[in-house]
Parts: structure tokens; C-alpha cells; sequence
């Protein structure tokens, strides 16, 4: 696992995270739980990249960096997506 993929994985989780939330604020129920399906995989896919870069302290920070851009580009993403999609 790479740093490159646990930004991927971070921007994909970050990203449902900010249409789920925007879901919530709109009653959009049947959406929900396919969106959290999406969530959990992210999820699990991150843990397992913080364990195989736990060797490191370095590692570690990388990994940190990596994650909290995916995540910052994700949210702003996800709502965008979400905006648009309710024009």
C-alpha cells in the first residue's frame, strides 16, 4: 500500500462523508445506505495503510499528510458533487 493510495482512499471516504451529510440535510433516505457501504470500505482500506506504515515514524507522517489532503480535497469535492447534482 502507498501513500498515493491511502490519498485516494481518504478523498473517496471524505468525499461520501460530505454527500451522506448533505443527504441528511435534504431527507434523502434511500441513498443513504449505499453511501455508507462506501464509507465502511474507505474506512477499512485506510486502517490498513496506518498499520502498514506503523514501522515508521516517518511513515507515519507521511501517511498523515497524504490523508489529510485527500481529505481536505474530498470534502470540497463532495459537496460540489452534491450542489450540482440538486441544480
Amino acid at each position: 500500500m502507498s501513500y498515493l493510495s491511502a490519498f485516494v482512499a481518504s478523498f473517496i471516504y471524505i468525499a461520501l462523508k460530505a454527500v451522506q451529510q448533505r443527504q441528511v440535510q435534504h431527507e434523502e433516505y434511500l441513498k443513504m445506505p449505499a453511501v455508507s457501504m462506501g464509507m465502511a470500505f474507505c474506512e477499512i482500506f485506510i486502517m490498513a495503510n496506518v498499520v502498514h506504515s506503523a514501522d515508521s515514524v516517518l511513515g507515519l507522517i507521511w501517511l498523515a499528510i497524504a490523508i489529510g489532503l485527500g481529505a481536505g480535497l474530498g470534502s470540497i469535492t463532495g459537496t460540489w458533487l452534491h450542489a450540482r447534482g440538486r441544480r
